[in-house]
C-alpha cells in the first residue's frame, strides 16, 4: 500500500447580489458647537434628500461619528467632524446612481464608498472545498492508473487557510468625492461594468493506493 499527495483547486465566478453604501458627511469649525451644528445641517440635508428620493431612512444607519483636530488654510487649528451613514441591501445599480447624485447635489463636503458582496458566500466556499477535493481525487486516480494501481480512498485532507474572494477589476470598492461626481455625466453604476466576484479554494489531500 502506498500514498500519493495531490492538491485540488476549485474556482467559481458569480455576480454580486449585495451592496453596502457608506456615505460620509464632514464639516469643520472653530469649536465643538460650531462644527456640530454644521455637520448636523449637512447630515439633515442628506437624510432629507434620501427620504425625498423614496429611501426608507430606517435602513440608513449611523455607523461612525468622529471628531478630530485639523488645520485651516491660515494654519488655524480647527475641529472636523465626520459622520458615516451606511445603507446595506440587495444590489441595485439604479439606487447607487441615485445616492451618488444626491451626494453631489446636497452635500458640500462629503464622499461615499460602495462595496459589493455575495449573500451565500459561505455556502459557495463549502461547495468549492468539496469540488477541490474531487479535483484532487481525479488527479490521484490518474496517478494510480499510470502506476497500474488502485485508488483505495482518502487518507487525510488539509484545507488551505487562505480564502480567496477576488472582485473583478471593475467591481472593486470605489470611492468618489461628491464634488467630483457633480462634474461627471454618468453615475458610478454606469462605469462599473459587470459586478462579479471570483471565489477560490484549495485543498491538499493524501490518497491511499495499492
Amino acid at each position: 500500500m502506498g500514498k500519493v499527495s495531490v492538491s485540488g483547486l476549485a474556482t467559481r465566478v458569480v455576480p454580486h447580489d449585495q451592496m453596502a453604501i457608506s456615505m460620509t458627511v464632514s464639516a469643520k469649525g472653530k469649536n465643538l458647537r460650531e462644527v456640530n451644528l454644521a455637520n448636523q445641517k449637512r447630515s439633515n440635508s442628506l437624510l432629507e434628500a434620501l427620504a425625498e428620493a423614496g429611501l426608507d431612512l430606517a435602513a440608513v444607519k449611523l455607523e461612525q461619528d468622529t471628531i478630530e483636530k485639523t488645520w485651516g488654510p491660515d494654519n488655524a487649528e480647527l475641529l472636523q467632524q465626520s459622520r458615516v451613514y451606511k445603507l446595506e441591501g440587495s444590489l441595485d445599480l439604479r439606487l447607487l446612481n441615485t445616492v451618488s447624485a444626491l451626494l453631489s447635489e446636497n452635500i458640500e463636503d462629503g464622499s461615499f464608498r460602495v462595496s459589493f458582496a455575495r449573500s451565500d458566500a459561505q455556502d459557495i466556499q463549502s461547495q468549492l472545498i468539496r469540488e477541490a477535493l474531487l479535483d484532487s481525487r481525479a488527479k490521484a486516480q490518474m496517478i494510480a492508473d499510470t502506476l497500474g494501481q488502485k485508488l483505495l480512498g482518502l487518507d487525510q485532507i488539509e484545507v488551505a487557510e487562505q480564502i480567496n474572494e477576488v472582485p473583478f477589476p471593475r467591481a472593486e470598492r470605489l470611492a468618489y468625492g461628491a464634488k467630483a461626481l457633480a462634474l461627471r455625466d454618468s453615475g458610478p453604476a454606469d462605469r462599473l461594468g459587470p459586478s462579479e466576484v471570483r471565489f477560490e479554494r484549495q485543498v491538499h489531500a493524501t490518497w491511499l493506493i495499492e
